[in-house]
């Protein structure tokens, strides 16, 4: 599993590749505001951490 970290106009994204080739994308603003649900569901079954 790779991490990216890309900085494009002071958005941070965090771009995950898993094993099967399925990118993810979640952006900081949306995920300290509307995202959270959304990016716990995708946390526990990617297993991986948003922060």
């Amino acid at each position: 599993m790779t991490i990216l970290r890309v900085k494009s106009r002071n958005v941070i994204r965090y771009i995950i590749s898993t094993t099967k080739k399925k990118l993810v994308v979640v952006e900081h603003k949306r995920l300290f505001k509307s995202e959270k649900t959304k990016c716990r569901k995708e946390r526990d079954s990617l297993m991986l951490e948003c922060t």
